[in-house]
């Protein structure tokens, strides 16, 4: 009878998250207009600029908040290639080194990390702003993602 309940619950819920999940995808699947970075920001100018709902002060502050995590992905990006470049030489590299390989991966991880921060903050700051907030507690959210990519949480 526990077991029934159990399986009873897992099927409602992923019913719940399929049908999340359906939405999204159906989204995902019609939109057309990006295709890349450039493009992306030009489309969240765009969307800022010209919402009615917003306040000029509210355009003014998300305008700014995209325009900083822009940048600070960009100096992330750069630090992401050069590390990249490295691995690269390094597998290449008759002193081929696993620790240094090892240490590279490290950095990447955290690089990754760290942009997946910055986007989840910029989240919570933007819903901040237009006045929502997220539900589920976003550093929740943010906390387990940091533990997984930090290699802290099984």
């Amino acid at each position: 009878m526990k077991n029934a309940r159990y399986t009873l619950l897992a099927i409602l819920a992923l019913a719940g998250c399929s049908s999340t999940d359906k939405v999204l995808d159906a989204k995902m699947a019609e939109e057309t207009k990006v295709s890349n970075n450039r493009e992306l920001r030009f489309e969240a100018d765009q969307l800022i600029q010209n919402d009615p709902q917003l306040t000029a002060g509210q355009k003014t502050k998300l305008l700014a908040l995209r325009q900083t995590i822009s940048a600070q992905t960009a100096a992330i990006d750069k630090q992401e290639l050069r590390l990249r470049s490295v691995l690269t030489e390094e597998l290449l590299s008759p002193d081929y080194s696993i620790d240094e390989v090892n240490l590279i991966k490290k950095r990447l991880k955290k690089l990754e990390s760290r942009r997946l921060s910055l986007l989840f903050d910029g989240i919570d700051q933007g819903a901040e702003i237009v006045g929502r907030r997220s539900t589920n507690g976003p550093s929740m959210m943010r906390a387990l993602m940091e533990q997984r990519l930090d290699g802290t949480h099984e």
